[in-house]
């Protein structure tokens, strides 16, 4: 792989990852009650981090918005879980499977499973 190609691949990787970012809150806001930009930013920004690392390392096809929004909300969803916030905990299970629902089969099993394993939703 020459040098071109290698910056177009990193710019490319960079681009789909803002892309897939941007996209899950869109999703999120626009298919259920929980309003992702409402989070506090520094939540919002290590969502965005753990998404990145899991964008970077996922097998097969990259991920989609769908399953970017569905990652997004396991990880808001352990947040209030840890600070004992049972009524942020019942929104964002709620909103998981509002975002299974709008997927309609675009979010693939193991990242399903691996959110419903971690949540419980």
């Amino acid at each position: 792989m020459g040098f071109w190609s290698s910056i177009g691949k990193a710019v490319g990787d960079v681009a789909g990852v803002k892309a897939i970012q941007s996209g899950s809150d869109v999703m999120i806001n626009r298919h259920t009650k929980f309003q992702a930009l409402g989070v506090n930013s520094r939540l919002r920004a290590h969502a965005d981090l753990l998404l990145e690392k899991y964008f970077k390392t996922v097998e097969g096809p990259p991920i989609n918005e769908y399953e970017a929004a569905l990652l997004k909300l396991g990880i808001y969803f352990a947040n209030a879980e840890s600070a004992g916030q049972s009524h942020m905990q019942a929104l964002i299970a709620d909103s998981m499977g509002q975002i299974r629902d709008a997927g309609e089969g675009k979010i693939r099993a193991s990242i399903s499973l691996e959110v419903m394993g971690q949540t419980g939703s």
